[in-house]
Order: structure tokens, then sequence, then C-alpha cells
């Protein structure tokens, strides 16, 4: 079992590289399709940028959940209109029926029980839909880093829950009608802001390599970009299901 990550420790990683939260809460919005003062909840909320983004874009009133203090320290500077909650989202500390959206980026890989958070998503959603994005296992072993850290992939197929297993797990807590598209963004070349992402552990993967692992790969990084040669990209899957 890989070490488990302290997300107070790591927080101004993600507040510093990790802060552009509008392309996803559009794409949210998309699948939302909410009037203005909706309620609508954040799952994993991190440093709020999508929280935010969301609520700016469509007039919700939206809550966003974390159990990182650190992490809503920054979400609160972000915005005083969004409403924070420390909290875990095995145990939401909201009424049965409150919402009528629910999101959760990137969350599923950090969950423990991922079964039972989303049977607590159906529980606290009046009607409407949840979105949930993640990463499929043929991204992870398709990942441009796998080529410098020989264990990442192995990492994140250990974390991250199968896109058959998450949709069995929407069907088990009641939702219908899921649905599943892929997300990508557009390959770019890596350059030396790229290098300094990964030096500085930017995802939670690089937290949890080897430190002789990491060192040794991040300099097999530096070379390849040096070339001008390594492009990079990122794909996920957006699984939609709604409560009828």
């Amino acid at each position: 079992m890989h070490t488990r990550i302290n997300y107070d420790d790591i927080a101004h990683q993600y507040e510093r590289y990790r802060a552009g939260g509008e392309q996803i809460a559009r794409g949210l919005a998309e699948v939302a399709r909410v009037r203005p003062g909706a309620a609508v909840l954040d799952v994993g909320c991190g440093t709020g940028s999508a929280a935010a983004a969301f609520q700016e874009l469509t007039g919700a009133t939206v809550f966003g959940v974390d159990k990182s203090a650190e992490m809503l320290r920054y979400a609160r500077q972000k915005s005083s209109s969004v409403m924070y909650v420390r909290s875990d989202a095995h145990a939401l500390p909201f009424s049965d029926g409150k919402f009528d959206f629910a999101y959760a980026v990137l969350v599923m890989h950090h969950l423990e029980d991922v079964r039972g958070a989303l049977c607590e998503l159906y529980r606290v959603l009046r009607s409407g839909r949840a979105a949930i994005l993640t990463c499929s296992h043929d991204w992870i072993r398709r990942h441009p880093m796998n080529q410098f850290f020989p264990s990442f992939a192995s990492i994140d197929l250990a974390r991250f829950p199968s896109i058959d297993a998450v949709q069995e797990w929407l069907q088990d807590a009641g939702f219908r009608q899921i649905e599943m598209r892929p997300v990508q963004t557009e390959p770019y070349a890596a350059d030396s802001e790229y290098v300094k992402k990964v030096a500085d552990k930017w995802v939670s993967t690089l937290q949890l390599l080897p430190d002789d692992e990491f060192q040794e790969g991040l300099e097999r990084l530096r070379h390849a970009v040096s070339t001008g040669t390594l492009k990079i990209h990122w794909e996920g899957v957006l699984l939609t299901a709604a409560k009828e």
C-alpha cells in the first residue's frame, strides 16, 4: 500500500499549479444545465478553482467540501460566496435531497470507499445529475510520465478505480442514465515551466514515488525537454448519471 498524502502539506502546490478551473467549470455547466440559485455540491473541491468558476458561470449556490483545512483556506480566498465545508466525502453533512447537481473532479482515487461516497452523493441529490471526472486505466498506462518514472503507472493503477467499476458503483447507488464522454487537452511542447511543475511534484502521483526514482526520472525529463521532442497532453473520462 502506498503512503498516504497529507494534502495540507501540498495545498500550496495545488494552488500554484492547478488554480485554473474555468475550462472544467464550463464543461460541468454544460452537463448541469442548472438555473441561477440552484444548489450545487463540489465534492473534494481542493483549492476551490472549479467551484468559484462554476458559481460565476451559472449563478448557482455552490457548496464545496474537502477534508483538507489548508486547501479550504486557499479556496476561501478565491470566493466569499461559495460555501466551503470541511468534511469527508463518505459522510456528507447535508440533508437528503439538498442539491440539484453534484460533481467530483479527480477525486475518486483519493477515496477509501468509492462505492460509499457515491451512495452519499445519491442521497444528497434531490434530482438531476451527478458528474464524475476521472482517469481510465488505459490512459494511465499511456501517460507521458511513464517513460521517466517506472512506478508512475503502477501507483495510479492501484489508486484509480476502473471506469467499469465506477459505472457499476453508480448503478448500485441508484443512479440511472449513466453516460460517459472522453475529455482531452490539446498536446503542447513540454518546456522548462513544465519541468518546474514536475520538480515541485504538482500531482499527487509524484509525491508517492521513491525519492531515488523521482530524482533519476527528473533528470531524464530535463534532458527530453532540452531536446524539444516531448509533447504533453492529458486524457480523462467524464461520467454523468441521473437521479430520477
